[in-house]
């Protein structure tokens, strides 16, 4: 979605990045894909429509609606972690929420806001990562309050750690 917003406003500050979070992704998604058990591909085609119906809206130059669509997308995004927080607060833990996706975030958001702001002054950039700013910022002070949750250590992990300590480490 930005990535097409950025197209169409000739803006390459917007288009390189995104045209770089776009390779990646499909990099991603690929690999998921490839080695994944269930294959989601309702999801995958629901996605593809959506991406076909940007992709119409920005052959009108229909920029105002993509940057909705975009503003929408940013905000969803950014506070997504905070779908564990009735768990982050019952537990008094961050161990279900993610502190480095919050933290990029929480600078990605910030680096928009300087953007959009002082230099692009876009309201469509600058509104939505305001909001997102906040929600990362309110993930942050999550593990302000609450700390960093203990590292996990998986069965596998420990049953290494057993064995080690009984100096036999191959059966």
């Amino acid at each position: 979605v930005w990535t097409i917003y950025g197209w169409l406003k000739s803006d390459n500050t917007i288009l390189i990045p995104n045209i770089s979070s776009v390779l990646a992704g499909v990099f991603c998604l690929y690999v998921f894909y490839k080695y994944s058990l269930v294959k989601p591909n309702q999801l995958y085609g629901m996605v593809t429509c959506f991406i076909l119906l940007v992709m119409i809206l920005g052959s009108n130059n229909d920029i105002t609606t993509i940057g909705f669509i975009g503003c929408g997308m940013s905000i969803l995004m950014s506070g997504s972690p905070l779908a564990v927080i009735s768990t982050v607060i019952k537990e008094k833990s961050t161990a279900a929420l993610p502190f480095w996706t919050s933290f990029i975030t929480w600078m990605n958001t910030l680096s928009w806001v300087l953007y959009g702001q002082f230099i692009a002054h876009d309201p469509i950039i600058f509104v939505p990562n305001y909001l997102g700013l906040a929600l990362a910022s309110f993930q942050m002070l999550l593990f302000v309050i609450y700390g960093f949750a203990p590292p996990r250590v998986t069965a596998m992990e420990g049953e290494l750690s057993k064995e080690s300590k009984d100096g036999n480490l191959y059966n």
